[in-house]
Order: C-alpha cells, then sequence, then structure tokens
C-alpha cells in the first residue's frame, strides 16, 4: 500500500469515528510517550476493567455552552461570566471535536 492509500484508509476509518486525522495521530503520539513499548489496546483494556467504559459523548461547543449556561443559573457574576465565556469559546472554536465523558 502506498502512502496515498494509507492515507485515505486512514481518513475513511476515522471519519466512522468521527475523528480528525490530525486530532487521532496527536492522540496517538500522546498515547505512545506514556505507554513506552506496552501496547496501546492492552492499555486500554486494562484501563477499561478498572474505570470502565466511556459511555457519554457529546461536542466540546455544546459542552461549552452547557457549563456557561450553568454558570449564570449559578449566579456568576457578570465579569466572570463574560472572561470565561471569552476563553470557553475560544476553546470551543479551536476543538470542535467530541468530548467523552461518564
Amino acid at each position: 500500500m502506498n502512502d496515498r492509500d494509507s492515507y485515505l484508509t486512514a481518513c475513511r476509518m476515522l471519519k466512522e469515528i468521527d475523528v480528525p486525522l490530525v486530532s487521532a495521530v496527536e492522540d496517538y503520539i500522546r498515547s505512545r510517550k506514556i505507554a513506552g513499548t506496552e501496547s496501546l489496546s492492552a492499555m486500554a483494556a486494562d484501563y477499561s476493567k478498572h474505570f470502565g467504559n466511556v459511555i457519554h459523548h457529546a461536542l466540546v461547543p455544546e459542552v461549552v455552552g452547557q457549563l456557561l449556561a450553568s454558570k449564570k443559573q449559578d449566579g456568576a457574576g457578570a465579569r466572570h461570566l463574560a472572561q470565561i465565556r471569552t476563553v470557553l469559546n475560544r476553546f470551543a472554536t479551536a476543538h470542535r471535536g467530541n468530548f467523552y465523558f461518564r
């Protein structure tokens, strides 16, 4: 398989789980640095035994919107809300992928 075919196959596989190629590569590199020579799938299986599987997901912008609404409902001050809205909206714009949580 040549590089072009590998690239297209990787993109197709990642599209099924809605993960951009760059995000997958970044995640793989971080994980590989942590795991060293250990198998990543074995580490994930061990993690799952101890902590369970991730069962919920939402888009980052949705989570940011919910957090901001919650802060407002809890009575956060206008200045604080404006500050975190700016920071979190920038974060949401830069990270439009899924956010997984239990």
